[in-house]
């Protein structure tokens, strides 16, 4: 979402010639009434690193720096330590989103796993099963689950950890393409501000924080007032930014046409489902930024030891009982999109305000238990059982299906004209940023270069 570029609910085809994830422009945080952690890019790619005085590091830790230390002077600007992690933790939840839900974006960043040689300690592992284990209840209801949904305890264990894998080697990424980011984010928001935007940006804000989602970023993040402001301004003014390079960007019937003919056999799919869902969040653990309910309470209560224990698993039931009572609502016919519009938790869904819909899935791409319980569903069905997750419990409703085959032309419109549009934005933000780049200098500051090359010693 950080890109003015839309979604689509037409099926990714096979061939990497036709991938949905192409160049993007830079990330930015788009407020809306919804909250604006959902708007981060949920696969960020890295854009090129602005003209420099010195020399950008290559793998300092940022997150080992003091949240005042200037990184870099953007006309005048100052990028601080605080400002990258920020924007971490905001990426880090959009993305860790997307890979407890989407097989396809998980596979891929367990590829650069491979390639990076990007591994799980022992003691990770251990962590990640005992959480997901525990969150199933008792071990005679874990082993009641596992028999209900057809896994194999192995086949269960081999799941989380390749998700816990996929979210380590995400976050590595994130680290290594923010930066970059950031700066590009400074320079088409300095940009709006020029062409008169920061007034609609604050008004974006204001109406950002009378909305219920501002205290629930708050809470999931733990941000400051003042940090959201600062973030959800300054997104505002780098989309504006977009928005107007956006507008001189087309797309040709001709153009569609010409990428299908050359890619016809890349829209063969497998039998899909369309899935929507809604989520309340119950994290056993901490995914990324989010932290678990233990920590949560914990940081609101002030409580330890057997009275923290207990308020854990009473929220933990409370959450539970909310999910099983809007279960009860959608298996009784309720409107699923409305429900998951009013009550979901998820961010994604939420910003989007889309019904829960995650689109079209090659049935084989979904997560195997899930796969198992979601497959045999008629179109319009939901499933009658709570999910759990590393993010809490979830209600699946199968709003379509079809058999395998291949999208006609008019199916993956949409995808072929997103996909032309992206590349052509992504070409035309690059050539704006190089342009600005030519009349606004980019300085890393003398310290922060110092920490880099290894010429000074972490502050403590």
């Amino acid at each position: 979402a950080a890109a003015p570029a839309t979604t689509t609910s037409a099926a990714a085809p096979n061939s990497a010639a036709l991938s949905t994830s192409p160049a993007k422009p830079p990330s930015t945080l788009a407020p809306t009434t919804a909250p604006p952690a959902n708007l981060i890019a949920a696969k960020p790619a890295p854009t090129q690193a602005p003209a420099t005085s010195g020399k950008a590091p290559a793998k300092l830790s940022l997150e080992q720096l003091p949240n005042e230390l200037p990184i870099c002077n953007v006309a005048g600007n100052l990028i601080k330590v605080s400002d990258y992690k920020r924007m971490l933790r905001l990426q880090q939840m959009q993305l860790n989103s997307t890979l407890a839900t989407d097989q396809a974006a998980k596979a891929k960043v367990l590829e650069m796993a491979k390639v990076n040689k990007v591994a799980l300690s022992e003691d990770e592992k251990a962590k990640l099963l005992q959480a997901a284990k525990s969150q199933r209840g008792t071990e005679q209801e874990f082993q009641e689950f596992l028999k209900k949904v057809g896994v194999s305890e192995a086949e269960f264990r081999d799941e989380i950890y390749s998700t816990g894998l996929a979210f380590k080697t995400s976050n590595l990424i994130l680290e290594q393409s923010l930066l970059p980011e950031l700066v590009n984010r400074e320079l088409l928001a300095q940009a709006a501000i020029e062409a008169g935007g920061e007034k609609n940006a604050m008004n974006q804000y204001f109406r950002f924080k009378a909305s219920k989602h501002y205290n629930i970023l708050k809470e999931q993040t733990q941000f400051t007032a003042d940090d959201i402001r600062n973030e959800v301004v300054k997104a505002e003014l780098a989309k504006q930014q977009l928005n107007r390079i956006d507008k001189k960007v087309t797309v040709s019937a001709a153009e569609i046409k010409k990428l299908y003919d050359a890619n016809k056999a890349a829209f063969k799919h497998e039998d899909q489902l369309r899935i929507a869902k809604l989520l309340l969040l119950c994290p056993p653990e901490d995914v990324g930024p989010m932290k678990s309910v233990r920590v949560q309470l914990a940081n609101s209560t002030k409580l330890t030891g057997e009275k923290l224990d207990a308020e854990v698993a009473k929220f933990t039931r409370e959450k539970r009982q909310a999910a099983l009572l809007l279960l009860g609502q959608a298996i009784g016919g309720a409107d699923f999109e409305k429900l998951s519009n009013q009550y979901t938790e998820d961010p994604v869904a939420r910003a989007a305000q889309n019904g829960g819909d995650l689109g079209w899935l090659n049935t084989k791409t979904l997560v195997p238990e899930l796969q198992k319980a979601l497959q045999p569903l008629k179109k319009g069905q939901v499933l009658p059982q709570i999910v759990s997750n590393p993010q809490g419990f979830v209600i699946f409703k199968v709003t379509d299906k079809r058999a395998a085959g291949y999208l006609a032309m008019a199916e993956a419109k949409p995808l072929l004209e997103q996909k032309i549009k992206q590349e052509k934005l992504s070409q035309s933000v690059q050539e704006w940023l190089n342009k600005r780049k030519n009349v606004v200098r980019v300085e890393f500051t003398p310290k922060f270069l110092a920490l880099a090359q290894g010429q000074a010693n972490l502050p403590k």
